[in-house]
């Protein structure tokens, strides 16, 4: 469940997002809505936001069905961990949402900006795999998960930390980004 929901999520999330922002400053509507009194990092973040709760929801109703579907099949499951997977999944999801966001920012083309990400999610891929740096990556909190499914104490909370501070990151920069380039 947790290495395909990982997988399928990111690339709904690139395919998703990709076009966000790029769609928009394209067609020129991102202009109608930054001529308002609407601030750049409120437009970045209204995206982020309304992707990442249609992204959670979703999760929650695949998670919901996954772990009754586990109990009916095989029995008795663990509640806990079953959440503890599902929020790292989560915060994985809106990592890549963000990055994904951020480079749509950077281009006026959706399929520029899905390449971009895929690029990146390749690159992050190849980086978790080198020691000590990769323990710090984004794609360990997917190894976080498995291990909590497999009852391993190995954690990785710098990991998480790391996460939450370039989905943070991601969407600042894709706010300036945006704010710097002639819509």
């Amino acid at each position: 469940y947790a290495g395909t929901i990982g997988q399928m999520g990111v690339l709904v999330a690139v395919l998703v997002a990709m076009g966000a922002i790029a769609s928009e400053v394209k067609r020129g509507t991102a202009v109608i809505a930054l001529s308002k009194p609407v601030s750049y990092a409120a437009f970045v973040n209204s995206k982020f936001a309304a992707m990442g709760l249609t992204f959670i929801a979703s999760l929650v109703a695949a998670s919901l069905l996954c772990f009754a579907y586990t109990v009916w099949l095989i029995g008795e499951a663990s509640v806990p961990t079953f959440i503890g997977v599902n929020l790292l999944v989560g915060l994985f999801l809106l990592f890549w949402l963000a990055v994904t966001l951020l480079c749509s920012s950077m281009f006026k083309s959706s399929l520029a900006a899905g390449g971009l990400a895929f690029g990146i999610i390749i690159a992050q891929a190849l980086l978790t795999l080198i020691p000590v740096i990769g323990d710090y990556l984004p794609g360990k909190i997917m190894t976080w998960g498995n291990n909590l499914l497999i009852g391993s104490n190995t954690t990785y909370w710098g990991a998480l930390v790391v996460t939450v501070a370039l989905t943070a990151l991601c969407l600042f920069l894709a706010q300036r980004i945006l704010h710097k380039k002639e819509l």
